[in-house]
């Protein structure tokens, strides 16, 4: 017994009696700022884990900026504040914070709530570190609880920026207790909330990651250590100790950056889930052993006489993989360092913009057509830093409005020839890979990408992918369109007050053919000497290459497919122009895809996708690259989450 609270060493205490003391938590503070080599030297052994004693992996890159043990015998107003962080009342949960629920007792904080017999009678308990703390990006946030066991209730311990503003939002633990199943006491949910549109506070385009993990322990009977990790590429979620997943999309993670630090709540929020039993009382609580915020400071905790002061080597072989009108990808060569690289920074037109972990970035929120200048530097654990890569530049493209790639088809109402086209607002149209496989197509797209068209001989239907939407349609014939697979009535697309789109002069289209293209210019000449320049031409050029195509599932303990796909391109034309992933589920329809814009002789990039609520489900991969005179070559790959 240490300050009247004991200290279990597996994690999954089911009382609050248990007498296996190894060291207490301030000792254990002490260690672990001393590093891991330490730890070993105080004949600690393996009773002293990561699941019980909490701390990130590796303690000596890590400075506590906040804990709370509970061991005042009060609240720690200095810390903590009785609500949350806007005040005791919340629209999505019945009844009112109530002081008289907050309580510490024995060295742990107890939240509890009870009622009168109806929803307006509901007394809950949260507490927030809004006025007294909050962090940022780099924060490693953990806390020691045990979860109430009650149908109707979500417990949590979470994040939310200091403005207010949501989404963002981190949930480091939730429960569902939703119906009294084995899921409402066993999974763990970790959460994070954002805006697709990366802007802070913007909930018209909300948006949520999950990471799920199932516990062959009762999360309501013992105590667990949960915790976040949140890094410029990840937010990582542990269970006693234990990566159960991550969330690495790019939009989440500059949607959490653009909302600002953070501050931290603990809460017992009645009735959003499930639905209570007000016919009898309540004495479940939500009990906090402890809580903890660390920040990242390689080399903070070392305590080697002998200083590093060696910096790793410098980055080589910057490249470019991916250009968008708001991104830019970029991929480097790892740097080596005498006593291991710990991370890389990356340099914006000369300012540092982030750190990673990895050899990729994707650097976000850039100005549309606009060129930027980028260069890398590796880190060490010391925090000595190398010289910067060599420099590289791209321009980001033209501001397309909709990131998002729609799909555009039509066919003949009635069997009979039909000749139309369409503008669209954001341009980089293509024609549907399909289509220039069956040999049968004339779809054309004129030089600049936002006008398209074509003649439908029967009622098999065109397709072509594109950016923004559809501003104009023209088209003679009985005709049916579809965006997006949905019928669209067609007058709906025409623009009465235009003359209406239609085909450029040849030098202006990109055919969806060589041969037609070459059949013309061939026409009114016969000799040999033409055939023999066609040939050549058609001889020089070479399509592009797909040197690797990996597909995965990251295996992460939910039932949603995380999926990865790794991919390399060439073209020894150097004129590579785009690659396409697409997902496709058991049924053929694309559930997801990605677009990249790519440019040289070669190309390199890895996307990611999640597919929620696929357990146990295929998914088959296609990768298409297209090269500046419009060849292809394609991959497939399938995976199983």
């Amino acid at each position: 017994m240490v300050d009247g609270k004991d200290e279990a060493t597996d994690g999954t205490d089911s009382d609050e009696g248990a007498d296996d003391l190894t060291v207490d938590r301030r000792n254990y503070l002490k260690f672990a700022a001393a590093g891991a080599a330490t730890l070993g030297s105080v004949g600690l052994g393996t009773s002293l884990t990561r699941g019980a004693t909490g701390g990130p992996s590796t303690p000596e890159d890590w400075e506590l900026a906040f804990e709370d043990t509970f061991d005042a015998g009060a609240l720690d107003t200095s810390k903590w504040e009785v609500g949350y962080g806007w005040g005791t009342t919340d629209r999505n949960s019945a009844g009112r914070i109530d002081a008289d629920e907050v309580a510490v007792r024995d060295g742990r904080l107890h939240l509890s709530f009870s009622h009168s017999g109806d929803p307006d009678s509901v007394r809950t308990s949260a507490v927030n570190t809004k006025e007294t703390f909050g962090a940022f990006e780099g924060s490693y946030w953990e806390a020691r609880i045990r979860l109430p066991d009650r149908t109707g209730v979500l417990p949590a311990f979470w994040t939310k920026p200091n403005s207010e503003d949501w989404p963002p939002e981190i949930d480091v633990i939730e429960i569902f207790q939703n119906d009294g199943g084995w899921e409402d006491t066993h999974r763990a949910e970790y959460h994070v909330h954002y805006s697709t549109s990366t802007i802070s506070d913007d909930s018209s385009t909300h948006d949520s990651l999950d990471v799920e993990y199932d516990s062959a322990d009762d999360l309501t009977e013992g105590f667990h250590v949960y915790a976040a990790e949140w890094r410029s590429d990840r937010v990582a979620f542990y269970f006693d100790g234990m990566h159960v997943g991550s969330i690495t999309e790019w939009e989440a993670l500059e949607a959490l950056r653009n909302g600002g630090d953070h501050y931290m709540m603990l809460t017992n929020i009645i009735d959003k889930v499930g639905s209570p039993d007000y016919s009898e009382s309540w004495d479940e609580e939500m009990v906090v052993d402890w809580v903890r915020v660390w920040e990242y400071a390689p080399g903070s905790g070392g305590s080697d006489d002998t200083a590093d002061t060696t910096p790793p080597s410098d980055p080589t072989n910057l490249d470019v993989t991916g250009i968008r009108s708001d991104a830019v990808s970029l991929a480097w060569d790892a740097a080596t360092d005498d006593t291991g690289v710990d991370g890389y920074n990356v340099y914006v037109d000369g300012g540092l913009d982030r750190s990673v972990s990895g050899t990729s970035v994707t650097v976000s929120g850039l100005d549309a057509d606009t060129t930027y200048d980028f260069a890398v530097t590796a880190v060490d654990a010391a925090g000595n830093e190398s010289g910067e890569s060599d420099t590289v530049s791209a321009t980001t493209e033209s501001d397309t409005g909709d990131l998002t790639e729609h799909y555009f088809w039509v066919r003949s109402d009635d069997g009979d020839p039909v000749t139309y086209a369409f503008e669209t607002s954001g341009g980089h149209i293509r024609v549907d890979d399909g289509e220039l496989s069956d040999g049968e197509s004339d779809e054309w797209v004129a030089e600049d990408g936002y006008t398209a068209g074509g003649t439908e001989h029967a009622s098999g239907g065109d397709g072509f992918w594109f950016y923004g939407e559809i501003t104009d349609l023209s088209y003679e014939g009985a005709i049916d369109t579809f965006v997006d697979d949905q019928y669209v009535d067609p007058d709906s697309l025409v623009d009465e007050s235009k003359p209406g789109p239609e085909k450029p002069s040849d030098d202006d289209t990109t055919d969806d053919t060589t041969d037609d293209t070459t059949d013309d210019t061939t026409d009114d000449t016969t000799d040999d000497t033409t055939d023999d320049t066609t040939d050549d031409t058609t001889d020089d050029t070479t399509p592009p290459a797909v040197d690797r195509f990996e597909v995965s599932e990251s295996g992460s303990p939910n039932p949603h497919a995380d999926i990865v796909a790794n991919w390399v391109v060439a073209d020894d034309d150097g004129d590579l122009a785009r690659v396409l992933v697409q997902v496709r589920d058991d049924t053929g329809a694309v559930v997801d895809a990605r677009r990249t814009a790519v440019s040289g002789d070669s190309a390199a990039d890895v996307n990611y996708f999640r597919i929620k609520h696929a357990d146990g489900e295929t998914f088959d991969l296609s990768l298409t690259v297209t090269d500046g005179d419009g060849a292809t070559a394609t991959a497939t790959g399938s995976v199983t989450e």
